[in-house]
């Protein structure tokens, strides 16, 4: 699976600037659930923690595809920057191996449309109070060091 070959990497770069102890620190105070009930605070973490874990993921793979890898002569594939042997591999001399589809043949249109439910992470009336929830805040930037600041204010 995919999801093997890159877990090590993955972990490690994790590791680098996710402290378990700052996590589990802030865990516990993050959110008075007797007063605000615990499904606004998963439907919060939903809203807020998966598109910034979306585009940290986004950028590891932007840093891995677009990164040159180490020579290594017993490898047979070609050496360069993966992005750059996808798109162009006879300047690599490489084998053309991709198969092209017709839109004709790709059926997500017909059987997970993105416009249905199933993809929204939280429903429309909770993601309109908390945008402006979120606005009211000033809008700040999430990142590692205001995300847990930013879900407890909201």
């Amino acid at each position: 699976a995919p999801w093997d070959l890159i877990k090590e990497r993955v972990l490690i770069y994790w590791r680098r600037g996710h402290n378990d102890q700052v996590i589990t620190s802030r865990l516990q105070n993050f959110i008075n659930t007797e007063k605000y009930g615990l499904q606004f605070a998963r439907l919060l973490f939903r809203w807020l923690f998966i598109p910034w874990l979306q585009r940290k993921i986004n950028y590891y793979i932007g840093l891995v595809n677009n990164k040159r890898k180490r020579k290594d002569k017993n490898k047979i594939l070609p050496h360069g920057v993966p992005e750059d042997i996808f798109w162009e591999p006879e300047q690599y001399r490489a084998c053309d191996f991709k198969v092209m589809v017709t839109a004709f043949c790709v059926h997500s249109d017909i059987y997970a449309p993105l416009g249905d439910p199933v993809f929204q992470l939280v429903l429309p009336d909770f993601d309109c109070l908390v945008k402006t929830l979120y606005v009211s805040m000033g809008h700040p930037e999430v990142d590692m060091g205001s995300v847990w600041d930013i879900f407890c204010g909201l």
